[in-house]
């Protein structure tokens, strides 16, 4: 009984890749390339909407904000409801959400309606996206660091397909007539979460998805009742079967093993009623364990992944809002300057290929990571030459490295939370990617209203980078002395 709920429980992750994972592997890389180009949209849609409300810098960047903070916010509820629904039908909530809600700023009369058109696409963007990255993670467990950097460099495709082609609709349609072009495209998000289907063992298990969460939640206590009723029933059975020249021996030594079985089921029955018992009077408990919030006092490297994900946040969406204002401020013509966001795109569409070729080359996922950060500051950095080809290179190396590391942020996750727990600590981390998205572009059109320098916000922006790196040298102290956290798809402790 016991081994076949593990068995169960493990075949949750392809232990060798099927025809099916390279087809999910695709819909994903498409899909997240259709959430990066429904975001990127927010930045070159920036100087229009501005125009077109009549509103502040903070004002207008608040939408990219609202849009950034309920995608990582919704990611989470994305991510509960994959362990009850499965991928598939999240996938297709997710993009009906995402192009309803790009369908609605269409008609839109002023700033706040369109802050509420994208409180409906960011919650449809953050299921999608949950989706997609769990689907990688279900399908692959061999080769998962290759299938997750070729499913996580869409983002970089729809960074880099972004700026011209929607500057290109601006051209031709305007506003109104993009928007609606753009929410025709996004709809395709839609047909891709259909392939999210559920991997082959899954299938030929029998067991849905709430039954296994059932088997993975078993405790300790309920393995020592499995075994106790597993020693009664072998005194049973060696009771019948013993012969008749030493049937009295066998007798007595049989009653004594039903009698040891007994009192260890009654113990353990005992046991396991008092911590049902206690977990009744402690609602708050049960909602803490029920939502995975429990990791966080079993993996201090988790908790201070997800802080980094907060404060990483702050430059990577605050900049890149201002880049094309930037490049517009030294004379750069509008359509060269949305090509420096399509630049970011290519770079973070390399960065999350070459991300597994990194981690592979005697580095650890941790010093990848802190790499990233110093690069990504410096390249803020950069932003501050008053010159277009200084304006590439930072635009293109920042993509570069934000793209390897949250690619690589992903591998974390995993690594320190385990498969079965993923989806939901997935949306725990993006949840503070959200937190500093919101605060971001806000901070930074704050600064700049301050000061009216788009230096200024750069300098701003590349401290907090630099911050960023040095909290991951913390990262080998709470290994020693965090608990860890069993997986029971691999038996180890992350």
């Amino acid at each position: 009984m016991v081994g076949s709920g593990k068995t169960s429980v493990a075949a949750r992750v392809q232990d060798q890749p099927s025809r099916w994972g390279i087809v999910v592997v695709v819909a994903a890389h498409m899909s997240l390339a259709l959430i990066a180009f429904c975001q990127s949209s927010g930045s070159v849609f920036y100087l229009s909407w501005r125009s077109e409300f009549d509103t502040n810098a903070k004002e207008t960047a608040a939408i990219s904000s609202i849009m950034t903070c309920v995608c990582s916010f919704s990611m989470f509820v994305g991510g509960v409801m994959i362990q009850r629904c499965g991928c598939k039908l999240v996938g297709i909530i997710g993009g009906v959400l995402t192009t309803l809600g790009m369908l609605g700023s269409v008609w839109v009369q002023t700033i706040s309606q369109l802050y509420l058109t994208a409180v409906v696409a960011g919650v449809g963007l953050g299921m999608a996206k949950n989706t997609a990255l769990v689907a990688v993670a279900l399908h692959f467990k061999n080769g998962y660091t290759t299938a997750n950097a070729l499913a996580c460099s869409g983002s970089g495709t729809g960074k880099m397909a972004a700026p011209p082609l929607i500057q290109l609709l601006l051209d031709y349609f305007g506003l109104r007539g993009a928007l609606l072009v753009t929410s025709a495209i996004v709809a395709n998000m839609v047909v891709f979460g259909t392939l999210f289907r559920k991997p082959r063992t899954d299938r030929k298990s029998g067991l849905d998805h709430r039954s296994i969460d059932k088997l993975t939640e078993m405790t300790d206590v309920d393995f020592q009742i499995v075994h106790a009723n597993d020693a009664v029933e072998m005194a049973l059975e060696s009771d019948s079967s013993s012969d008749d020249s030493d049937a009295t021996m066998n007798h007595s030594e049989t009653h004594t093993n039903i009698e040891e079985g007994q009192s260890n089921v009654s113990s353990t029955t005992h046991n396991t009623s008092f911590r049902a018992w206690k977990l009744k009077l402690n609602p708050i408990r049960k909602m803490w364990s029920g939502l995975g919030l429990g990791v966080f006092r079993k993996s201090y490297r988790f908790s201070l992944l997800c802080l980094l994900a907060f404060i990483s946040a702050i430059p990577y969406y605050g900049a890149g809002l201002f880049i094309i204002p930037r490049a517009e401020s030294i004379g750069v013509a509008l359509s060269s300057a949305a090509f420096l966001l399509s630049l970011n795109g290519i770079g973070s569409l390399l960065g999350r290929l070459v991300n597994g070729l990194l981690i592979s080359y005697n580095l650890s996922a941790e010093i990848v990571c802190s790499i990233c950060a110093a690069g990504a500051g410096a390249s803020v950095l950069l932003l501050n030459a008053d010159n277009y080809v200084c304006l590439s290179v930072a635009s293109f190396l920042l993509g570069l490295f934000t793209g390897v590391f949250y690619a690589v942020a992903i591998v974390l996750v995993r690594r320190y939370v385990g498969c079965r727990r993923f989806s939901v600590c997935l949306g725990i981390y993006y949840i503070c990617v959200g937190l500093g998205g919101l605060f971001g572009p806000v901070a930074a059109g704050w600064v700049f209203d301050i000061s009216n320098s788009y230096k200024t916000v750069f300098y701003a922006l590349a401290g907090v980078d630099f911050i960023c790196c040095i909290l991951m040298f913390l990262f080998p102290v709470l290994k020693r002395v965090e608990p860890g956290i069993k997986d029971h798809q691999t038996n180890e402790v992350n």
